[in-house]
């Protein structure tokens, strides 16, 4: 099964993405020594 993509043709900035915490503040969710983000693990990538 093939899903269409989400927005059509053109361009796109993308906020909170990368490799980097400087650019992805969700990559900081990876620390296992802070407990409260463990829920938002998911979010890092």
């Amino acid at each position: 099964m093939s899903i269409a993509p989400a927005f059509g043709p053109g361009s796109y900035l993308i906020a909170h993405g990368g490799s980097r915490q400087l650019i992805n503040g969700h990559l900081k969710t990876l620390n296992d020594e802070v407990e409260r983000f463990e829920q938002w693990r998911g979010q890092n990538f």
